[in-house]
C-alpha cells in the first residue's frame, strides 16, 4: 500500500480507519491522546491502578445489566441516521430497523433506492426498490435458506452482524458484551479505576488484546486502549480509545437524560486520527425513536414485501438424478478397481 493511503474497515461493526504512512508513529502520553501531533497512541497508562471493588461491581454488576439490555433489545424497533466523513467525501445513510427475537430486519435508504436486509426463522434475503420504478415493486437481490449449509448461515449472521452491532451499541464493544471480552484468550485488563472526580459513576477499563491464533475473533491486536462506562446508568459504554498498528481512533457515545429507568442511546459518533491529530475519519450515528416492542413476525418475510414464499423443497425429479448420478460414479470407480485387479493378475 501506498504511503499516506487510507481505507477505511470494518470490524465486526465498529469502523477502523487505517493510516499508512510508510514510517513508525512517535506517541507520547496517552493524557495528550487527540491534542497533540504526537500522541496518536492511547497507551496503557503506566501504573495502572485496578481497584478490587470496581473489578468485583464489573464482573458481577455490570454482566447482569447488559443481560437485562440483551433481553430488552431482542424485542425493539427504531431508527438510526448515519452520515460518514473520509477524505472530503460526504455519505449518508438511513436505517429503520426492527428485531424480533433471532429475526433481523434493516430497510436502508440511499438516494432514490430502498435496500431491505432481513431473516426469519426459515430464511434471509434482501430486496431492492427504487422510488422511480413505476411499478413500486421490490425486486429479489439475494435469498438463502437458514439451516442448510454452515458457510451460508456464517454469511447471513455476518451480513446481519453489522446492524445487530449499531442496534446494540450501548454495550457491545466490537462483536460482544465486554463481560465476554474478559475471559476472552489475548485479552488482558491493565488498570480498572474511577474516571475523574464528577458526580457520575463513570469508571476507566484499561486494556490490551493480542489475538490467540488458536481461538481467532477476526479482530486485529490492540496494544493499548481504555472503555469507559457509566456504572450508574446499566453499565452503557460512554467512551472508547483505542491504539492500533495503523493509528488510534476514538469512540463517543451520547444518551437521553431522564426520560425513563433505561439508556437510551442518541448518538455514537467514531473519529479516526492521523499523527497531526487530525481527523481523518468520522462517522456519526444519530438514533430515534427506538421503542421496546414486539414487530410482527410477518414483517420479516418476503410475503409481506409483495413477493412469494420461497419453497426450498427439492423436487422428486432432482433427487432421483442425484441419485442415479452417484451410482454412476461408485459404478464407475467399483468398474475401474476391477479392471485393474484383472490386469494385475
Amino acid at each position: 500500500m501506498c504511503p499516506e493511503c487510507l481505507q477505511v474497515r470494518l470490524t465486526s461493526g465498529i469502523v477502523f480507519a487505517v493510516l499508512c504512512t510508510g514510517h513508525a508513529v512517535n506517541a507520547s502520553s496517552p493524557d495528550l491522546f487527540f491534542s497533540s501531533p504526537y500522541s496518536l497512541l492511547v497507551g496503557v497508562v503506566l501504573g495502572a491502578h485496578v481497584d478490587p471493588v470496581l473489578e468485583k461491581r464489573l464482573r458481577e454488576e455490570a454482566p447482569a445489566a447488559w443481560q437485562e439490555l440483551q433481553e430488552l433489545s431482542s424485542n425493539q424497533k427504531g431508527r438510526y441516521y448515519q452520515s460518514k466523513s473520509w477524505g472530503g467525501n460526504d455519505s449518508a445513510l438511513d436505517v429503520a430497523f426492527a428485531v424480533n427475537g433471532e429475526n433481523i430486519k434493516a430497510a436502508i435508504q440511499r438516494g432514490e433506492l430502498q435496500y431491505v436486509i432481513a431473516r426469519n426463522d426459515d430464511y434471509a434475503f434482501s430486496v431492492t426498490k427504487s422510488s422511480t420504478d413505476p411499478n413500486g415493486r421490490f425486486t429479489i437481490q439475494w435469498l438463502e435458506q437458514r439451516g442448510a449449509d454452515t458457510a451460508v448461515d456464517a454469511e447471513i449472521q455476518d451480513r446481519g452482524l453489522q446492524y445487530d452491532q449499531n442496534v446494540n451499541a450501548a454495550w457491545f464493544f466490537m462483536d460482544q458484551a465486554f463481560s465476554d471480552w474478559l475471559d476472552e484468550p489475548g485479552f488482558e485488563v491493565h488498570g480498572i479505576q474511577a474516571e475523574g472526580e464528577s458526580e457520575e459513576d463513570l469508571v476507566r477499563v484499561e486494556f490490551s488484546y493480542q489475538p490467540d491464533e488458536s481461538h481467532p475473533t477476526g479482530i486485529e491486536p490492540i496494544p493499548s486502549g481504555s472503555v469507559v462506562f457509566d456504572a450508574g446508568n446499566k453499565w452503557v459504554i460512554r467512551e472508547i480509545l483505542m491504539n492500533v498498528s495503523w493509528g488510534a481512533q476514538k469512540t463517543v457515545y451520547t444518551y437521553a437524560d431522564g426520560e425513563s429507568d433505561l439508556p437510551k442511546i442518541t448518538e455514537r459518533r467514531i473519529i479516526a486520527m492521523n499523527e497531526q491529530g487530525e481527523s481523518t475519519v468520522e462517522i456519526a450515528t444519530h438514533y430515534e425513536d427506538i421503542e421496546h416492542e414486539t414487530t410482527p413476525v410477518e414483517e420479516f418475510r418476503l410475503s409481506y414485501f409483495g413477493l412469494p414464499e420461497p419453497n426450498f423443497e427439492r423436487s422428486w425429479v432432482s433427487t432421483w438424478l442425484m441419485y442415479i448420478f452417484g451410482g454412476a460414479i461408485c459404478f464407475s470407480v467399483a468398474y475401474w478397481f476391477r479392471q485393474r485387479q484383472q490386469l494385475a493378475a
